[in-house]
Formats: structure tokens, sequence, C-alpha cells
């Protein structure tokens, strides 16, 4: 466990510690009422505890844009559920139902919230995932020509893979199933051209860098047509 973990778990200890000295030396008449707004304060209270400890972990993980807004929300809930609760236990209703109703109320909203907020979680890792699978494509293409550019024997070869991996580097990194055929063929030319650089029979290459281009070029206004 790290040292800023203990050091919280050690720091929220000591606060609902005192928060319990304070309620059962200055509350005399522990009632119903009472109990319900110290249960609710206490919930609140974990869920925040929970929820900036996962916070604390997964900060070092590079998980924050996550866990961050789920501790607000609990931090919000717990700090609505004890400025209620201090309220409703030195009011002292005669009935539990008023102070059942505000926390319900309160840890209503927060489920709210937190549901956004899941939602929200959801679409962003499957845009994350999305824009890493459609990348990988442009990438793949633009490593292996750069590979096949560091075998070029002289400057117009060079130039030649060079112009046909600018092509695939500047396109859309977006892709669409419209266009699966044509990056099929466009990995097919990236081969073409590393097994001329591969045996050295570089007579195609050209002609092979052009195709690719052609390629990339109709990728391009396809993709632009479907958008």
């Amino acid at each position: 466990m790290q040292k800023s973990s203990l050091a919280k778990i050690i720091l929220y200890l000591v606060i609902i510690l005192v928060f319990n000295i304070l309620y059962f030396n200055i509350i005399e008449n522990h009632t119903p009422a009472r109990w319900v707004s110290y249960a609710g304060i206490h919930i609140s209270y974990l869920l925040f505890c929970v929820s900036s400890l996962s916070y604390n972990r997964f900060d070092s993980s590079g998980s924050v844009v996550h866990v961050y807004p789920k501790m607000m929300v609990a931090y919000s809930y717990f700090m609505a559920s004890l400025i209620c609760g201090s309220i409703l236990i030195l009011i002292n209703n005669s009935t539990i139902t008023f102070p059942i109703i505000v926390h319900a109320l309160i840890i209503g909203f927060y489920i709210f919230h937190y549901l956004l907020l899941m939602n929200a979680e959801i679409h962003t890792e499957a845009n994350e995932q999305r824009n890493r699978r459609d990348a990988f494509f442009i990438r793949d293409c633009v490593g292996r020509l750069d590979n096949a550019m560091q075998h070029a024997t002289s400057q117009d070869v060079r130039r030649t893979i060079e112009s046909f991996r600018d092509a695939v580097n500047g396109s859309s990194m977006r892709t669409i199933p419209q266009v699966s055929e044509l990056e099929v063929q466009i990995r097919t030319q990236v081969s073409r051209i590393e097994n001329a650089m591969g045996s050295g029979e570089l007579d195609g290459l050209e002609k092979d860098a052009k195709k690719g281009i052609d390629l990339v070029r109709e990728r391009e206004r396809q993709i632009m047509l479907y958008k």
C-alpha cells in the first residue's frame, strides 16, 4: 500500500472518530430521527472515502479522467448529506419521515449523477477503442514504409517511397466498412514495395507507389462521401 493511501485512511478514520465523539458528547437524546441522519452521513462519508482512495490508486496508472469526476460527485453527496444531516440532528424531528425523505432525495441525486458519469465513461472508452483501431491502419502502413525507406539505395528510390508514405500519413485515421477493401489493396501495395526492397528488383517500384497513392486518394474520397 502506498504511503499516501495509508495517510488518507488514517486521516479519514480520525475524522470519523472526531465526528462520533462530538455526536455522542453533544447530543444527549438519540432519537430514531437523529439515527437516520447519523446513518445517512456515515454512508455518504464511506462512499466519499472509497472514491477518494480509488482516485489515488488510479492516479498512478493514468486513468484519472474516469475516477476524478466520480470522486467529486461523491464529495458533493457527502457535503450535502453532512450539512442537511447535521441540521436535522439539531432540529430533532419527532418522526423519521422527514429525515428519510431528505436523505433519500440526496442519495437519489447522487445515483442520478453517478449513472450519468458511468454512461459518459462507456461512450468515452468506446470512442477511444475506435480511435485506436482506426489509427492502427495508418501507423502500420507508415511504419512499414519508413522501414523500407531505410533500405533505399538511392535518392530517387527514397523519394518514390516517401511520396507514398506521405500520402498514407496525411490521410484520414478514421475508417469505415466501405473502404475496407481499399485498405486491403493499400496494404498489398505496401507489401509489394517491401518485397521489391528486399529482393532488389525495383523496376516496378514507382508504378506500385503511384498505384498506392491513387488508392489512398480513393479511400479519402469515399470516407468524405460517407461522412
